[in-house]
């Protein structure tokens, strides 16, 4: 009785908390928790009442055993006990489900009413705002656009840039050997992002243009091998294309030459020339040309010139017919090596067919690529004439050379131009003609004496050196000294290796001229004396720039012998014969040529010492020391 009145006391209690706790506005997490602690309650009170009931019975079930002996009595108490549970256990149970009902209806009383007292506070705090809420909502719409643009610009930027770079190293690795001008710092940039974010991607699910980015990034890296193989991979992409995947082969045969694995890059040369042979796409035809004239100088560079020459012709014969600028200019370029081939094989006949051939096909072409071989081809060829020893077509050649291309402002042109004139001034001066010879060095001083590129500047150089020599053959020592020094004076202070061999051969050339004119005025001891010690300090000039030069040596000698010196001299000329430039029997033979010029009396011992070195010399050369 006492537990059912507790009971019914928390009831009552926990009732009466449910309306103060309805005044309130209610959120859904404090709705939650009263939602909770109601059913804590609940629970807490149906066990509070088993237990009350469990103990009942424990009681009502001692008393029996307690009261056996009233059986009768005790029975119908036990009855009445029995019943009275059973109305406890029952009403107990009711107030426990009237408990929970009245529970359920407070929490749905509080959260409707919270909801409602939300809803009304949202529409109120919507109504107040919605204006600055559209404008900030309009604001982010703004500042996302904007966003979304910066990175679109700033993506294509970058593909832009990677583009350029491509498209400039593809087209400075059309030769084998050459580099293109370099990429900018920007575009260096854009290649090397674009390849770190392809390397985030799985290579399985590389396209042809992830493979062709990651190879010219190792290309611009020097990293050959990787980029031979992303190249590789290129090719096999089975969506890429045709062009694209002809051009990954030949980049991939491109970079096997820099790496001078040349029999893979032949491999790969044919590989391409076999899979699109049949293929009349322009793109692909420029590129099969191009393979087999690369193949060509990849023959050359294994030192197999027949192969090579071979191959020069299988593309004039596939392609000479061909109008293609760009083709026509791979044909003009086997055209072109392929007779500096057949020139080094000791071919210069065939060397200069070929060369006719070239100016016969393409002298009407007005393509300044074109004008550049032709240009070379006739250089080329007047040389050839001249190693057969055929002067008179020689200097034709050269002639014609000028009268065409002398007009051009193109620096290779240029460049072929003033060579020819150097050449034509010495087959001019074998011929004996030396004043024409001397004229054709001064139209070539005249007119390319301003240009600074520096093989014209060398071509210039040895022109100035030429007038000199030919001024002394022809005995005008005056006139050759001042030229000599007209040379040094002009290119003193220019340290390239070329125009410093000019200047030793100035030095040289003075020297020999000054030693010409002391014996000259042997008479006159004092002044021979003098010219010999001014002769001696250029022949040393000239050794302190070229230190193994025989004929300087010898002229170092001959004037040694001349100053009373004959141990150093002895000593000079045997050093001479032995020097890998102008040594040997063509400086014996010099030296006898010049003992002839101006004899005196003391050129007879210096004779004899020639005569008893260069036979020293040849002996031991007979015999291997």
């Amino acid at each position: 009785m006492a537990s059912f009145l507790r009971l019914l006391v928390l009831s009552l209690l926990f009732s009466l908390a449910l309306p103060a706790a309805a005044s309130e506005k209610f959120g859904k997490d404090e709705l939650d928790a009263q939602k909770e602690l109601l059913q804590l309650k609940i629970d807490s009170s149906r066990e509070l009442t088993q237990k009350d009931v469990d103990s009942l019975k424990s009681r009502i079930d001692a008393l029996d055993k307690r009261l056996d002996d009233q059986n009768n009595r005790v029975g119908d108490i036990g009855q009445a006990v029995d019943r009275f549970a059973v109305v406890i256990s029952v009403a107990g149970l009711v107030v426990t489900l009237l408990l929970a009902l009245g529970g359920l209806a407070g929490y749905f009383s509080v959260t409707r009413q919270a909801k409602e007292e939300a809803e009304s506070a949202s529409r109120q705090w919507f109504d107040s705002n919605h204006e600055d809420l559209l404008a900030q909502i309009d604001e982010l719409k703004k500042k996302a656009a904007q966003g979304h643009q910066a990175i679109e610009l700033s993506v294509n930027e970058v593909a832009q840039k990677r583009e350029a770079a491509i498209t400039q190293m593809q087209e400075g690795m059309k030769t084998p050997g050459e580099d293109g001008a370099p990429i900018n710092s920007d575009e260096e940039a854009a290649l090397r992002q674009s390849a770190e974010d392809i390397k985030a991607k799985p290579e399985a699910s590389y396209s042809y243009d992830d493979w062709n980015t990651r190879a010219f990034d190792a290309y611009h890296a020097k990293q050959y091998e990787d980029a031979a193989l992303y190249w590789k991979h290129a090719s096999s992409i089975q969506n890429a294309g045709a062009v694209n995947s002809a051009q990954a082969l030949f980049n991939r045969a491109l970079t096997l030459n820099q790496l001078k694995r040349h029999p893979e890059a032949c491999t790969a040369y044919q590989q391409l020339i076999d899979t699109y042979s049949s293929d009349n796409t322009p793109a692909i035809r420029e590129l099969l040309a191009e393979s087999i004239l690369n193949m060509g100088i990849a023959h050359g560079e294994m030192q197999k010139p027949t192969e090579e020459i071979a191959t020069y012709q299988r593309l004039i014969d596939t392609y000479s017919s061909d109008t293609t600028p760009a083709i026509r200019e791979q044909v003009t370029k086997s055209m072109v090596n392929m007779g500096i081939t057949l020139r080094e094989m000791q071919k210069p006949a065939e060397a200069i067919a070929t060369y006719q051939q070239l100016i016969d096909t393409y002298s009407s072409d007005n393509t300044p690529a074109i004008h550049e071989k032709i240009a070379r081809g006739m250089h080329n060829m007047g040389i050839a004439f001249g190693e057969m020893q055929k002067p008179t077509e020689e200097i034709a050649t050269y002639q014609q050379l000028i009268a065409t291309y002398s007009p051009d402002t193109t620096p290779a042109i240029r460049e072929h131009v003033a060579g020819g004139m150097l050449n034509m001034g010495v087959a001019l001066g074998k011929m004996q003609q030396s004043d024409e010879a001397i004229a054709t060095y001064q139209q070539l001083i005249d007119t390319y004496s301003s240009d600074t590129t520096p093989a014209i500047r060398e071509q210039v150089a040895k022109a100035i050196l030429n007038t000199g020599g030919t001024r002394g053959q022809m005995q005008q020592l005056d006139e050759a000294i001042s030229t000599f020094e007209k040379l040094i004076a002009t290119y003193s202070s220019d340290t390239t290796p070329a125009i410093r061999e000019q200047i030793a051969n100035a030095f040289n050339g003075k020297g020999l001229a000054t030693l010409l004119q002391a014996k000259k005025t042997w008479r006159n001891r004092e002044q021979a004396l003098s010219l010999l010690h001014t002769a001696q300090s250029d022949l040393l000039a000239s050794l302190k720039l070229r230190t193994d030069c025989g004929m300087t040596h010898g002229n170092l000698a001959y004037v040694q012998w001349l100053l009373d010196e004959a141990q150093v001299a002895e000593d000079s000329f045997r050093h001479a014969l032995t020097a890998a430039q102008n040594g040997g029997e063509w400086l014996y033979n010099a030296t006898q040529a010049d003992i002839e010029l101006h004899t005196i009396a003391e050129d007879q011992g210096f004779r004899e010492m020639v005569e008893r070195l260069w036979a020293e010399h040849q002996a031991a050369k007979s015999s291997g020391a």
